[in-house]
């Protein structure tokens, strides 16, 4: 079984069963948290966010 990290709220990871069958960690926020955030796609991911 793969135990996902404890991280603060809003935050969570949590297991998922992809469509073959596989396990995966997903990571997850709660609607109010990603309604707030600031949307970073355009910087090609968190660490390229965090440099600029």
């Amino acid at each position: 079984m793969i135990r996902p990290a404890a991280l603060p709220a809003p935050m969570a990871s949590t297991s998922i069963e992809l469509s073959d069958g596989r396990s995966a960690i997903g990571f997850a926020c709660t609607y109010d948290a990603a309604e707030a955030a600031s949307d970073i796609t355009q910087c090609g991911g968190w660490k390229a966010y965090l440099q600029r």
